[in-house]
């Protein structure tokens, strides 16, 4: 096949009725792995069933969700990079206990006057 083909992956989601992809390429699920503690796969097995779940869907919802927290918790840690050059490029700050009472009348519907920044 060559680079520019498009392969159409059928899905069939209810009875009598098919869905048609279209996808660049198939992804094949890969195989992987993983020894695991006796006591960590009994405890996953038990998680599994009180959700309904595999242990390998289980397994794979875990996962998933610990490498979208990794993300996001990489992206947060690169925000808070930047600010802090930013601040020391500028040496702009809010104060913490204006941002805080500013919050707190947003929150019981008032409309305070924003906080402004200050020079550090």
């Amino acid at each position: 096949m060559n680079s520019g083909s498009v392969i159409y992956l059928l899905t069939v989601r209810t009875r009598g009725v098919t869905f048609v992809t279209p996808r660049s390429e198939i992804v094949m699920p890969v195989s992987t792995t993983l020894k695991l503690p006796e006591k960590l796969k009994a405890r996953i097995a038990r998680a599994a069933k009180a959700l309904g779940k595999t242990p390998h869907g289980f397994m794979i919802e875990a996962i998933e969700l610990q490498t979208a927290l990794s993300e996001r918790r990489r992206e947060f840690l690169g925000d808070a990079l930047a600010a802090r050059e930013e601040v020391a490029e500028y040496g702009l700050v809010y104060d913490g206990d204006e941002v805080l009472s500013y919050l707190k009348a947003r929150l019981e519907g008032l409309k305070p006057a924003r906080p402004s920044k200050r020079k550090l």
